[in-house]
């Protein structure tokens, strides 16, 4: 299904979880690997209609994409406090734009969030428990990459001061980014009924063309 490409536009799902075990018998010489993530995906919609898998693209996009916003909150927080840190005589001017950076994103996040829970609610071709394990594969791979990867934030003057000119930027960009999955549920439905209609329309045309 033509859904299933939207995995590859979210840009932090990997289709190579895999971790090897080994076994205790020397015959056997084939290891055994648990499903990688897009693999259990793949697994998850195999018996879905187009409709449901548009839907579930819909939720999970949304989902990777709040997550990714999630990322880049965490990242900006630490780089602050690195900066103030390192930089004492900037601490004004860094709390209070980030203060301010993030009462601007609160909102929208919440909406986001609450989003995701009406689209859970919304369908009807999995359990809700069932979905959000599905969701969570993807916090499971983040995470165990974010523990091999240490991060130091460059905290010279410079450096800081073009964090906090550039948090205008990323305000804008990541409020858009939360606005979009607010439209995708609707978008998804839309497309649902658009082809409904059309294929009722066809219907009528084949009827019309019999009598």
């Amino acid at each position: 299904m033509k859904y299933r490409l939207f995995l590859f536009l979210v840009a932090f799902t990997s289709a190579s979880f895999f971790v090897s075990q080994s076994h205790a018998d020397d015959e056997a010489q084939q290891e055994e690997k648990p499903l990688s993530v897009y693999e259990e995906i793949e697994l998850f919609t195999e018996d879905f209609d187009e409709a449901s898998e548009r839907h579930f693209y819909a939720i999970y996009g949304s989902y990777n994409l709040i997550k990714v916003v999630e990322e880049v909150q965490a990242q900006v927080g630490n780089a602050i406090d690195k900066c103030i840190d390192a930089n004492p005589d900037m601490k004004d001017a860094l709390k209070t734009r980030h203060k301010d950076w993030k009462a601007a994103l609160k909102p929208i996040m919440k909406d986001a969030d609450a989003n995701i829970d009406n689209m859970i609610k919304a369908q009807e071709y999995a359990q809700p428990k069932e979905l959000k394990r599905i969701l969570k594969l993807n916090d499971e791979l983040r995470a165990n990459k974010e523990d091999q990867v240490e991060k130091y934030p460059v905290t010279s003057p410079e450096a800081c001061e073009y964090l906090r000119v550039k948090m205008d930027e990323t305000e804008s960009n990541l409020t858009q980014l939360l606005r979009s999955t607010l439209v995708s549920l609707p978008n998804a439905l839309l497309e649902e009924s658009s082809e409904e209609e059309g294929a009722e329309d066809q219907g009528e045309d084949k009827k019309s063309e019999d009598e």
